[in-house]
């Protein structure tokens, strides 16, 4: 698969409500995984333009080069910080630290690059120079130096492409697996169950006791059902997590809170409410039309979860 390819479905999962929504409760990392993102997708675009561009002369060629390297360079920074963002083990490849260890020596730190305890003074031989690679020549103190090393820039890129392609890949793999366990967790536990069949039932005897051809504590008993019902399924759904994630949900709930209350003191303390017999059909009519509503989206997340 393709680095944009991979970058797309990695941004499609972390932007599910339910993950989204934890990492975002740590600001630094969401904004850290937020610039690996688009840097990754940045410089694999980059990338392309350097496969596609054709140099007109030697400054160009220089221009192009340098670019690429430091390019390389901010794409494993991104990958690197990408699994540190998710909390994922991030384990450098050998042949990325070699092409890391590249840019830094023909155009990272050139002109006095200390590594190993070694101090060396580099330069890119401009007679060698193409945008397809270059001889890097390294000289130091030692009398057996300089050195010269065959760049193959072509042979780079192409290395590096795959080995950041099999690092996304492993992180998707990672995320889809978290996905996958969190839904079989709950995938037997329906929400659609928690809507007892009887749910009609006791809608229709809380009208009666509104109508007044049932005693109050009737229509409160079958109330207190209802408002069970919508306890239970705002549990289940704090238990996987979707609310308070997926807020619409949550405020589709809160919207009930109101009227059940006002319902419960019109059957129970009419003196703490001005519910009139009309407003009480009114708010039984919403809280059955919104209890439906909520139905439904039970039945969508089951099946979410069934997939």
């Amino acid at each position: 698969m393709e680095i944009q390819d991979l970058e797309s479905r990695i941004r499609d999962l972390i932007n599910h409500p339910r993950r989204q929504y934890k990492i975002l409760q740590d600001t630094s990392a969401w904004n850290q995984l937020c610039s690996c993102l688009d840097v990754i997708g940045d410089t694999d675009l980059a990338i392309s333009a350097y496969n596609e561009a054709t140099p007109k002369n030697i400054s160009e060629t220089y221009l192009l080069v340098y670019g690429i390297l430091q390019t390389l360079f901010l794409q494993q920074d991104a990958l690197r910080n990408l699994c540190e963002a998710l909390a994922i083990t991030y384990s450098q490849d050998p042949r990325l630290k070699e092409i890391r260890e590249i840019r830094n020596e023909s155009i990272g730190h050139p002109t006095k690059l200390n590594f190993k305890k070694k101090t060396t003074w580099n330069f890119i031989s401009r007679a060698t120079l193409s945008k397809n690679g270059f001889q890097l020549v390294a000289t130091s103190a030692d009398p057996n130096l300089p050195k010269f090393k065959n760049i193959d820039l072509s042979e780079i890129i192409k290395a590096q492409s795959l080995k950041v392609a099999d690092a996304l890949s492993s992180i998707l793999k990672t995320l889809e697996d978290e996905e996958k366990e969190h839904k079989e967790k709950f995938m037997s536990e329906k929400l659609l169950e928690i809507f007892s069949s009887n749910l009609g039932y006791y809608f229709s005897k809380i009208s009666e006791a509104i109508h007044g051809s049932m005693p109050n504590q009737l229509g409160s008993g079958h109330l207190k059902l209802v408002q069970g019902i919508i306890d239970q399924l705002e549990k289940a759904l704090n238990a996987r997590a979707i609310i308070p994630a997926n807020d619409f949900i949550k405020y589709d709930i809160d919207l009930l809170k109101y009227p059940i209350s006002e319902l419960n003191k019109y059957f129970n303390e009419k003196s703490q409410t001005s519910l009139t017999s009309e407003g009480a059909y009114i708010f039984l009519f919403f809280i059955k039309e919104h209890t439906e509503k909520l139905k439904g989206i039970a039945k969508e997340i089951d099946e979410d979860y069934s997939r």
